[in-house]
């Protein structure tokens, strides 16, 4: 296990520097062209897209609520 926190350790510095970022984002940049990194940026896409709309749908739903609860207590 002390040899995979090294590693861990090693890679996150070599990440920080100029040349670890270069190479991380050459490696993005391959693996999005292909096929497999479309369908995958896909997915994440809709995801994203559906997980958006659930957030709006409740918070509409919330102030509509909070506009029920306050007229209720009016009355």
């Amino acid at each position: 296990m002390a040899a995979s926190d090294a590693q861990k350790r090693a890679t996150k510095k070599y990440v920080a520097t100029e040349q670890g970022k270069e190479a991380r984002k050459k490696a993005s940049e391959n693996y999005f062209s292909s096929e497999q990194g479309q369908q995958k940026l896909k997915e994440a896409q809709q995801k994203f897209e559906s997980s958006e709309a659930r957030k709006e749908y409740k918070r509409q739903w919330m102030k509509d609520y909070y506009k029920r609860k306050k007229a209720e207590k009016q009355r």
